[in-house]
C-alpha cells in the first residue's frame, strides 16, 4: 500500500520523513512537500505547496455612510466584464443590494455595483459570485472572484482575510443574452453561508 511522506520545511521527503496519517493544521506560512513511496516501487514525484498565512486587510477609516450601493446601469452587448469599462453608463444611482430590478432590458446589459461592506469580526472570509453571464467581485481594490464569459449560471468562490469594520467592494456584471441571474453571498466567522443583505451594504456619503 503507498503512503505519503512529507516536509513542512522546505526540504525534500526522505525515509526520515513524516507519514502523513491525518489533516494538517498551519499557523504560520510553510512549504509543504509530499511523496508517495510504495513496496518494491520508486518513490513518485515530489509535489511542492507553498502555504502562505493570510494577512488581514486593514478596514477604512470611514464615518459618514449611510445604506445602500452605488450602481451603473449599462445597455450594449459586451463579451467580458471589462468591456463595461470602455462605455458611459446609461444611468446611474443608488439601490439597497445586489439586484437586477433596475434592468430596462431583457438582453444586453450590464451593472457595475460599487460601495462597502461592513465586516462583523476579524477572519477569514468566504464570497461568493453566481451569475448567468459574467461577473467579477473585487475586495478594497483587489480583484477576487473571476467569474466572467458567456454562460449558465456558475458559482465562484473567493477567500480573504479581513478586519472587521468597513470594506470596499465592487461587482461588474454583464448579461449576454439568454438566461439572466446574479447572487453575492458570502460566509465568515460566526454565520453560515447567506446572501449579502442589505444591512451589510453602505455607500460613503461624504466623496
Amino acid at each position: 500500500m503507498a503512503r505519503i511522506r512529507y516536509t513542512i520545511d522546505g526540504s525534500e521527503p526522505s525515509d526520515n520523513s513524516q507519514i502523513y496519517t491525518s489533516p494538517l493544521l498551519f499557523s504560520e506560512s510553510a512549504v509543504l512537500k509530499i511523496q508517495a513511496v510504495a513496496p518494491d516501487s520508486d518513490p513518485g514525484i515530489v509535489i511542492s505547496y507553498n502555504i502562505r498565512k493570510a494577512d488581514l486587510l486593514d478596514p477604512l477609516m470611514i464615518s459618514d455612510t449611510t445604506p445602500g450601493l452605488f450602481f451603473d446601469y449599462y445597455e450594449r452587448f459586451f463579451v467580458t466584464t471589462e468591456d463595461i469599462d470602455l462605455v458611459d453608463p446609461v444611468r446611474s444611482g443608488i439601490i439597497s443590494s445586489f439586484t437586477l430590478d433596475n434592468k430596462e432590458k431583457e438582453s444586453y446589459f450590464g451593472f457595475r455595483y460599487s460601495g462597502l461592506i461592513k465586516v462583523p469580526s476579524d477572519g477569514l472570509y468566504t464570497f461568493f459570485l453566481k451569475s448567468n453571464d459574467g461577473s467579477r467581485m473585487f475586495i478594497d481594490g483587489r480583484e477576487l472572484i473571476e467569474n466572467d464569459g458567456n454562460h449558465g449560471a456558475v458559482e465562484e468562490p473567493g477567500k480573504v482575510a479581513l478586519k472587521a469594520g468597513m470594506h470596499r467592494i465592487m461587482v461588474k456584471y454583464i448579461q449576454c443574452g439568454g438566461g439572466k441571474s446574479l447572487t453575492v453571498s458570502w460566509e465568515g466567522p460566526g454565520f453560515k453561508k447567506c446572501e449579502i443583505s442589505s444591512k451589510d451594504l453602505y455607500i460613503e456619503t461624504k466623496l
